[in-house]
């Protein structure tokens, strides 16, 4: 039985990425030296940072948002549709003379993609943005956090969450060439198969392999990982290092754009709410399915209303 709605509203602070996103639909991914013809190009907003916090503000947080713009005409779209979902920028600025980050996207019929992100201002973040946000973060029920931007403002950000004993997720993607966060400030590490085999050093294509990773990434010192396993759900170990595999929801995928930053609200919003592992983890996967089962990043979020019905109809 899916558990009660959620509630009393949390305050979620969001720190990361905005992009606009240009997306292609084609037949097929193409392979290295191959050319295929697209069907048509959409500009959706999108950034992990700004899905995440668009995914929070749907299922019922209010949401503030830490990120940077640039000056270029993106950028008051960009603004404007996360501040239609309720979402607080007063803490984006806007760089003089860089555009607003770009993510490239091609999906394919099966609804998988292929991405290629210019960070534009998302480079632009700085620790100075973070000191200047600091009480934003202090006062807030959870902090969610990615690395499409610079990875020291990030480790600044969980650092304030530590501090004030805010509960803190570190969506680790994309994951860089070298990581510089220290992962024991985060309260909760989540990555999908690939990450999680590049941190713990080999693939991962079962729900054992998983397990197995999800043991390692532990030991580096984070007290609970998830990993999610697209449509074999996700897998996570808690605080006593028990673990735990929450089955996905079968859906139609037709985009999986954004459905990591379903995921990575919906279980945050759940833990800060006082759920079990298991339980926010289902409702990730509720959300993160609702969104792979329609078009574009942003637009595919669920509302809260909607991943109950989910909940409650499976």
């Amino acid at each position: 039985m899916a558990p009660p709605p959620l509630p009393k509203r949390k305050i979620v602070t969001v720190v990361g990425s905005i992009n606009l996103d240009l997306v292609v639909r084609t037949p097929l991914l193409p392979l290295p030296g191959q050319t295929v013809l697209g069907r048509d190009l959409t500009r959706i907003p999108g950034g992990k940072g700004a899905n995440q916090a668009v995914a929070a503000a749907r299922l019922g947080a209010v949401v503030r948002m830490i990120g940077r713009l640039g000056d270029d005409p993106a950028s008051q779209m960009l603004r404007q549709q996360l501040e239609s979902e309720g979402v607080d920028t007063a803490d984006i600025p806007e760089s003089q003379g860089v555009t607003s980050g770009v993510a490239i996207i091609a999906v394919d019929d099966k609804g998988q993609n292929s991405i290629i992100v210019l960070p534009g201002a998302n480079d632009h973040l700085t620790l100075e943005d973070i000191r200047a946000s600091e009480r934003g973060i202090a006062t807030s029920d959870l902090l969610l956090v990615q690395l499409e931007t610079p990875q020291r403002p990030i480790q600044a950000a969980l650092q304030v969450a530590r501090d004030n004993q805010i509960f803190s997720v570190l969506n680790a993607a994309p994951i860089p060439g070298k990581l510089e966060v220290d992962l024991h400030l985060a309260d909760l590490l989540c990555v999908n198969e690939t990450e999680g085999g590049h941190l713990a050093g080999f693939t991962i294509t079962t729900v054992d392999d998983a397990g197995r990773a999800a043991l390692v990434l532990r030991a580096l010192g984070v007290s609970q990982v998830v990993i999610t396993l697209g449509s074999q759900g996700a897998l996570g170990v808690d605080k006593d290092g028990t673990l735990h595999h929450a089955p996905g929801f079968v859906v139609t995928a037709v985009d999986a754009t954004a459905a990591g930053d379903a995921f990575v609200a919906a279980l945050g919003m759940a833990l800060a709410h006082g759920a079990t592992l298991p339980e926010a983890m289902r409702r990730g996967n509720a959300a993160g399915a609702l969104a792979a089962s329609r078009a574009g990043a942003q637009p595919s979020l669920p509302s809260l209303a909607e991943l109950e019905a989910l909940l409650q109809g499976s």
